[in-house]
């Protein structure tokens, strides 16, 4: 899930690799588009595979690895170091399939930019229920029942590999 790291509107991120695999509202759930980093938006999904330069600030809401959600990013172009650091996905959102994702109703909370790599703090939470829209019991049960802090442990941050 892509969030704004820089107090504005609009796309976000800086120009980092090619293409980034993005599902955005409208496009239908078996279908990755292709886009370029300028491209990408707030609320976005992205699929970010192994070597994947981060073109913004992401919470990592699921991974391929486990139910940890976990993955191991280098941050060496962050703060110089080569080693692999471990970063985990939310508990509310680590066993969901991206279908599930482009249909829960959540608001990510976040702090100001910072130039501090290592301290975060944000909230994931569900969105308020609008009674009157149709919602399938799937969507219901899928709902976090509160809010969840997110650490920097659960951030991907712009320039990270």
């Amino acid at each position: 899930l892509l969030f704004d790291d820089s107090g504005a509107g609009g796309s976000v991120g800086g120009g980092l690799g090619s293409g980034i695999s993005v599902q955005q509202d409208g496009d239908s759930l078996d279908v990755w588009a292709e886009v370029e980093w300028r491209h990408i938006y707030i609320g976005d999904i992205c699929l970010l595979r192994d070597g994947d330069a981060v073109p913004a600030d992401m919470v990592i809401l699921s991974s391929s690895e486990g139910n940890d959600a976990e993955c191991y990013v280098e941050t060496k172009n962050l703060d110089g170091e080569t080693n692999l650091k471990l970063k985990r996905g939310l508990r509310a959102t680590a066993n969901l399939d991206v279908a599930q994702l482009r249909h829960l109703p959540f608001i990510v909370c976040s702090e100001g930019p910072s130039s501090n790599l290592y301290t975060y703090k944000g909230t994931f939470e569900p969105a308020p229920s609008d009674s009157s829209s149709s919602s399938s019991s799937t969507t219901t049960t899928m709902i976090p029942a509160q809010k969840e802090a997110i650490y920097v442990d659960n951030l991907l941050l712009r320039g990270s590999v």
